[in-house]
């Protein structure tokens, strides 16, 4: 199976498990920034292997900046 490609059959790609899972970051763990960063971590690190890799640098941009406000934990 290709994790980044559905071939039009419905199914859900890991992309697509990524994008949504980190649309929901913002509203779902907003009082809790440190466990916000290892995800945004995860999720970047796995853009970095999936492609692409704009999505991988947004999330470590925005990784960075949750980290320099929280005290770089």
């Amino acid at each position: 199976a290709d994790p980044t490609n559905d071939r039009g059959k419905g199914e859900v790609t890991a992309r697509d498990l990524l994008r949504s899972g980190r649309q929901r970051l913002d509203k779902e763990l907003a009082n809790q920034p440190e466990i916000k960063a290892r995800l945004l971590e995860k999720i970047g690190f796995a853009y970095n292997v999936l492609g692409p890799y704009s999505e991988a640098k947004s999330t470590f941009e925005e990784l960075i900046r949750l980290r320099e406000r929280i005290g770089g934990k």
